[in-house]
């Protein structure tokens, strides 16, 4: 009951074009790289609807109303699996949150996995431009 409230209406309220949500370290390379590259793209393009970046310091134990807002509001999500494996959290939360996801690429197979252009956008993370 925590992660989906009446307070959030999932067709409405739509009002941020893109949100990345990615903090990004030297212990995780690729997100700060998938961060970096949303914030020089939002920039370049003038949006002024978007969330680049961290938007509290809230963790995994708790269930943070702020983060799940931008969830929730967000027309697309861009995230990226942790450098160390596939699947998080932040996955799931986007896919909760009803919005358009990318991610980067996911190798291990699953029983029934996402499709591309279907259930989900994903790119290489290593190329700037996919």
């Amino acid at each position: 009951e925590a992660y989906i409230k009446l307070t959030y209406n999932l067709l409405a309220n739509r009002d941020l074009d893109i949100v990345c949500t990615l903090r990004g370290s030297s212990h995780d390379p690729v997100r700060l790289r998938i961060r970096e590259w949303i914030e020089q793209y939002v920039k370049a393009r003038g949006i002024k609807n978007a969330v680049a970046g961290e938007v509290n310091s809230a963790s995994r134990t708790v269930v943070s109303s702020e983060y799940f807002s931008y969830m929730y509001r967000a027309k697309i999500i861009v995230t990226s699996n942790p450098s160390d494996w596939e699947g998080d959290f932040r996955l799931c939360e986007a896919f909760a949150g009803g919005a358009l996801i990318f991610v980067d690429h996911m190798y291990v197979p699953r029983p029934n996995p996402f499709i591309h252009n279907k259930h989900i956008i994903y790119y290489d993370n290593n190329n700037k431009t996919d």
